[in-house]
């Protein structure tokens, strides 16, 4: 007589599983889904925004050269046709960005400030913009502004708190 089809044999002989355990199993992988896919989002946002650091970099070294031969800090669009050696390196490229739309430099006092909008960005953190301010011997500072978020936090690593040089994610 074959025992796997008797009543009250063994899953093992019978093989699959209940309804009930599908189920935790599902719930076991939503709840874990819940956790970690917010948590990829904000990893690639970060590197997002680690694009407007490394350009924001690029620029301020850029403005200091500038500064260094006519005596002041470069204003206007960062197109091909700007002054600054960035703007005109390698056959008139400029600093392309993927993630980003710059603003245009503007100089207040002795220092200048750039503004780079985020476009395209997911839909928990919005269009947010960052504005990186230096020059004139002041501190430099990353300030974010989201239109979703009235206080920001995004942690580039600089650490910083919200409202202040730096936000975080």
């Amino acid at each position: 007589m074959n025992e796997g089809c008797m009543p009250g044999s063994s899953r093992a002989a019978r093989g699959g599983f209940t309804l009930i355990e599908l189920l935790v199993v599902v719930l076991i992988i939503g709840i874990l889904a819940a956790i970690a896919i917010p948590e990829y989002f904000k990893v690639v946002e970060k590197s997002r925004a680690a694009e407007a650091t490394s350009t924001f970099d690029t620029i301020r070294g850029s403005e200091e050269r500038y500064d260094a031969q006519a005596g002041n800090y470069y204003t206007g669009s960062l197109t091909s046709n700007c002054l600054l050696d960035v703007c005109t390196n390698s056959g008139g490229a400029y600093p392309t960005l993927s993630n980003f739309t710059p603003g245009s430099i503007i100089t207040s006092g002795s220092g200048w400030s750039l503004t780079l909008t985020r476009i395209g960005a997911p839909t928990g953190f919005g269009n947010y913009t960052l504005t990186y301010t230096a020059g004139g011997g002041a501190q430099s500072s990353l300030i974010a502004n989201s239109p979703t978020d009235p206080n920001p936090c995004i942690d580039l690593g600089l650490g910083s708190t919200p409202g202040n040089n730096v936000n975080c994610f």
